[in-house]
């Protein structure tokens, strides 16, 4: 799930805790793990590409997962995210 928008700039706390409850809704709907998810070594290229992909953009201020990669599996496929 990706999710976007600009309240960790200018948000306010009530602001932050709604949209924190509105998450938890969110996720729990679609079936979205609130804990970390271990990737593979095929689904941690594509994920990290992904993440590299969107970080590149001009309008993303800051992307997230909830995924854990193991340090075997980064060593192993640190040259192919270039």
């Amino acid at each position: 799930m990706i999710v976007t928008g600009d309240v960790a700039y200018g948000g306010k706390p009530l602001e932050y805790e709604n949209a924190g409850k509105w998450l938890d809704r969110l996720t729990a709907a679609v079936g979205c793990p609130k804990t970390a998810v271990k990737l593979d070594r095929d689904a941690a290229v594509k994920v990290l590409k992904l993440v590299s992909a969107l970080e590149d953009l001009d309008d993303v201020q800051h992307v997230a997962g909830n995924f854990d990669i193991s340090d075997e599996i980064l060593k192993a496929i640190e040259g192919e995210l270039g």
